[in-house]
């Protein structure tokens, strides 16, 4: 059912239909760059509303605790380590404005390569069904299980619905009239429930916009220079997908234990047991408190293992993803960033923060896997030429 059909419709939602071949209702838009950085706006805002305060106000006042007894003890001896705690100190209790101030710089390159990739005022279409939401553009045919989504918000200016937590599409509010709003709102409440929440009444024009009919991606011609099938686990994603927060929590961790224990030695070789035992005491709470912060639902469970197919072109990649709707997903190679080695997988970074991987069991043997990432870092510079 398109929208000019739903035009002429009663506002309750439509019945989820037996057969899941065909949609409940389809919704076409298209994201220009104004729309993007509103889609910005929002999930920093609901990501930064998601950061754990209590968390941090309470690591703060260790911080704190600890300058107090430094400063008991021996203000003048360890006023450099105090400063760093103070330091310390200011950036916990200014965390949300540093990351947000961080985010914002991330997204205006994320602008500039999506503009390059020509990923703009395309028209594309979602479909939803009983099981699934599909996006369907040019370059990409994505599917997503409604089990796998996170949230789901109206507000003001359109629908946001969330993919595990990070990954949000935005609907404007210009591509809806008051029959398509009833009806996708309805159909997100039977299906998500609670995850469902409607922060705003949208603003609805008097009349939809027409964005232009969505196409597939073209079906390719040729062999691939590389076809790598393999099952993509959620191990293998979380290790990648959490290793940065890891590294950021290991370091910080490894600070705290580094001035701690210096505290520790000093009051020791000083003979003052008392204090060598509290230093060890306020590390270990600092510890604790510091990983109660680490998201703890990035884990495998929320990235389900799927069977997928990387083909790779000339100028770009098809990933393909293997479900009960087969979904493909066109990426240039100018968004290329970085190729490493983590672990048994060649892993690629790409440059608005996503990325694919290829593990070792999908090479031959080890001239295979230096042939494929000798391959891509030739992509990586006649790209960055460009």
């Amino acid at each position: 059912m398109d929208n000019e059909t739903l035009q002429n419709q009663p506002t309750a939602a439509p019945d989820l239909p037996e057969n899941d071949e065909k949609p409940a209702i389809k919704i076409k838009y298209k994201i220009t760059e104004q729309d993007f950085m509103t889609q910005m706006d929002f999930m920093i805002k609901k990501t930064v509303s998601g950061m754990k305060l209590k968390s941090r106000f309470m690591l703060c006042a260790s911080v704190l605790l600890i300058v107090l007894l430094l400063a008991m003890i021996d203000w003048r001896g360890y006023l450099p380590i105090i400063i760093i705690l103070l330091f310390l100190a200011v950036l916990l209790l200014g965390l949300n404005q540093i990351f947000v101030f961080i985010l914002r710089m991330a997204n205006a390159k994320n602008v500039k390569e999506r503009r390059k990739a020509g990923e703009f005022d395309s028209p594309i279409e979602a479909s939803f069904y009983p099981d699934r939401m599909t996006v369907t553009g040019a370059a990409t045919h994505t599917v997503f299980q409604w089990n796998e989504m996170t949230g789901a918000y109206e507000v003001a200016d359109g629908l946001y619905i969330v993919h595990q937590q990070y990954r949000y599409f935005y609907i404007p509010a210009r591509f809806f009239d008051k029959n398509t709003s009833a009806a996708v709102m309805d159909i997100l409440q039977q299906i998500l429930g609670k995850k469902f929440s409607r922060d705003a009444q949208m603003n609805l024009p008097e009349a939809a916009e027409n964005p232009g009919e969505a196409v597939k991606p073209a079906a390719e011609e040729g062999e691939p220079a590389f076809r790598y099938d393999f099952a993509m686990t959620g191990k293998d994603m979380t290790a990648v997908s959490g290793r940065s927060s890891r590294i950021m929590l290991a370091a910080v961790g490894a600070v705290i234990a580094a001035i701690c224990g210096s505290w520790a030695y000093g009051s020791m070789k000083n003979g003052n047991t008392y204090y060598a035992v509290l230093a060890v005491l306020v590390c270990v709470i600092m510890i604790v408190v510091f990983v109660s912060t680490y998201n703890k639902k990035m884990n495998a469970a929320n990235f389900p293992t799927k069977n997928i197919s990387l083909r790779w072109y000339g100028d770009h990649v098809t990933v393909v993803t293997y479900q009960e709707d087969e979904a493909t997903n066109l990426v240039p190679y100018s968004k290329l960033k970085k190729i490493k080695r983590q672990g048994n997988l060649t892993v690629m970074l790409f440059k608005d923060n996503t990325f694919l991987y290829v593990p070792q069991s999908s090479f031959s043997d080890d001239a295979e896997r230096a042939k494929f990432e000798e391959f891509l870092k030739e992509k990586i510079i006649k790209y960055f030429k460009q």
